[in-house]
């Protein structure tokens, strides 16, 4: 079965198509929602509820090109995410004026799994906006109105997740 066929079946209720759906883009969808919280069993359970909500809805999904039933999935992983952070009532840190940003030239020595497990123990709130940021190319207006803060609150918490990041890399002496 192909992407678009298993997307047809889906939407006339097949199980199998939801199965082959599911196995191809679970591991995907997973590490989405772990780069927004801080437990496997939280991101599972909002892997999980991503797509229980994208079978409700997939009458609703438009297939447009190769790959774009994982960016659906991954836009409700981060919803859902984004929701149980607000749930939490997780607050993001105060401004602070004394933020030091990372310069862009930067080289890291650093394998790829130690950055992703240094910036999934960030605070939650420097975690989301350097996940919506940086990872997912979102722009701090549009990040602003994901997390109901201002535009300036969004670039402070990327600042400050930034030095908070650089500051555990350089403890770990992986920071070139």
């Amino acid at each position: 079965m192909n992407e678009i066929v298993a997307i047809k079946k889906a939407k006339r209720g097949k199980s199998e198509a939801q199965k082959w759906i599911f196995n191809k883009y679970a591991q995907y969808i997973f590490r989405v929602c772990i780069r927004y919280m801080k437990y496997e069993a939280e991101a599972e359970e909002i892997m999980m509820t991503t797509f229980l909500k994208a079978f409700e809805n997939i009458n609703r999904f438009e297939y447009r090109d190769e790959g774009s039933i994982a960016a659906w999935l991954k836009t409700i992983a981060i919803r859902e995410s984004l929701m149980v952070l607000r749930k939490k009532k997780m607050e993001l840190c105060t401004i602070d004026d004394n933020v030091c940003e990372l310069d862009p030239n930067t080289n890291f020595d650093i394998d790829a799994e130690y950055l992703y497990d240094t910036i999934r123990n960030l605070p939650y709130g420097y975690r989301t906006v350097i996940n919506l940021n940086v990872i997912e190319g979102y722009s701090h207006k549009e990040i602003s109105k994901m997390l109901n803060i201002s535009e300036s609150t969004s670039r402070s918490q990327l600042a400050k997740a930034k030095q908070l990041l650089r500051t555990k890399l350089e403890r770990k002496k992986v920071y070139a």
